[in-house]
């Protein structure tokens, strides 16, 4: 694995068994410590600079990461090893990623990058400031009717867009992947783990295992069947 020294800000190349442990910096020789464990803080990633956990999901942990080739904070989702060790998987996920980000609209939050390292598969997003809707209300109730209208127009917008222009459905709705900026907008996230318009749902053989979750999931989605934008409205 790689990680960035905290004083010359080199990227230094160790055995994953050194994790933890204190090593002289190849490039200035300082004595510096290895990141705990793979996606500590300073551990590096492709282009990107790991600096704290933002949270996690079903698929994988999300981390505040500093993208060193253009200077800026990016949001990247690293996934989980199951989905990882799933070619079939890892296919559509790159393949859906790329269409994801060529999608820029003021509703969504913009895919930057896909790719792979050492086996782990990554997406890098935009990253926002702010909670997500499920947060809020969680620590105020629920909201009021404007706002809830407001926040539903502004979705509905953003998955027009994903339709109209690659054909996506976002398969997972719900107040979680739902971001309000500190300017009160909300902004859609995982559209990069969408689905193209009537892909097969199942993601094993005997169509057991569905992505989505149970509450918010359209029949269609839960029968592992083919949908389109009307599952996400």
């Amino acid at each position: 694995m790689r990680f960035q020294c905290q004083y010359c800000l080199g990227i230094v190349a160790i055995d994953d068994d050194a994790l933890g442990q204190h090593v002289a910096c190849g490039h200035c020789e300082s004595i510096v410590q290895v990141p705990e464990h793979r996606f500590g803080p300073t551990a590096v990633i492709d282009d990107f600079v790991i600096k704290n956990e933002l949270g996690h999901g079903g698929m994988g942990m999300v981390y505040l990461a500093h993208q060193l080739s253009l200077d800026r904070e990016v949001a990247l989702k690293v996934l989980l090893d199951q989905y990882s060790r799933d070619q079939e998987f890892i296919i559509d996920f790159v393949r859906e990623a790329r269409a994801a980000a060529r999608l820029n609209h003021p509703y969504i939050i913009q895919s930057f990058a896909v790719g792979q390292e050492e086996g782990l598969y990554f997406l890098a997003m935009e990253y926002v400031k702010g909670d997500t809707l499920k947060e809020i209300m969680d620590h105020s109730g629920a909201v009021s009717i404007e706002y809830g209208l407001k926040v539903t127009k502004q979705v509905a917008e953003a998955l027009g867009y994903a339709w109209e222009q690659q054909k996506l459905v976002h398969r997972d709705i719900k107040p979680d992947n739902i971001m309000i900026d500190t300017e009160d907008t909300a902004k859609l996230m995982d559209l990069g783990l969408a689905r193209f318009d009537n892909d097969s749902l199942a993601t094993n053989d005997d169509g057991d295992e569905v992505m989505g979750t149970p509450q918010y999931i359209s029949p269609e989605q839960l029968i592992g069947g083919d949908m389109d934008f009307r599952g996400d409205l």
